[in-house]
């Protein structure tokens, strides 16, 4: 299982540095954008579609936070619990987080056939919508193998390190 998981981890951190250049580049686009309405008084219509395809590209890195537990904890509620029911509650939310992530994820790969079917399209670019959905099935995909690790990390191996 060490080696899955660190393969899951590879994966995914390679997946989020694609994240981390889209995040730059919604940041030049974003500011061109405004600079161009603002300053020039010619509003860069492509941003807007361009602008919506960085930011899906940027969801990977929910993955990253959630295989790396960087996200908001709330510690001292539920530190309040017995350590039973702490671990029960991290159990059933990465099984459900899990199913969430593969259900959506697995649809949105369906939805390419239609949206390639239907020749759906951005509206000022024209450039097809289907990668979108592609790559955003992917991040949720990449989501639920951080919940698998996340899962694993905090309960197979704090219940390993606490002598449980």
């Amino acid at each position: 299982m060490e080696t899955v998981i660190r393969i899951i981890r590879i994966i995914i951190r390679a997946v989020v540095c694609v994240s981390f250049a889209a995040l730059l580049v919604l940041l030049v686009v974003t500011l061109a954008g405004a600079a161009g309405r603002s300053v020039f008084g010619a509003p860069m219509y492509a941003a807007a579609d361009l602008s919506h395809l960085l930011l899906v590209a940027c969801m990977p890195m929910m993955a990253f936070a959630l295989m790396e537990g960087r996200f908001i904890c709330v510690g001292k509620f539920v530190g309040l619990f017995p350590k039973w029911l702490n671990t029960a509650l991290e159990v059933f939310m990465g099984i459900a987080s899990f199913v969430f992530f593969t259900i959506v994820g697995y649809q949105l790969f369906g939805r390419i056939g239609s949206s390639i079917l239907y020749g759906e399209a951005f509206l000022y670019t024209g450039n097809p919508i289907w990668p979108l959905y592609g790559f955003l099935g992917a991040s949720l995909l990449a989501c639920a193998l951080a919940t698998i690790v996340y899962v694993y990390e905090r309960v197979v191996r704090g219940n390993a390190e606490n002598g449980s």
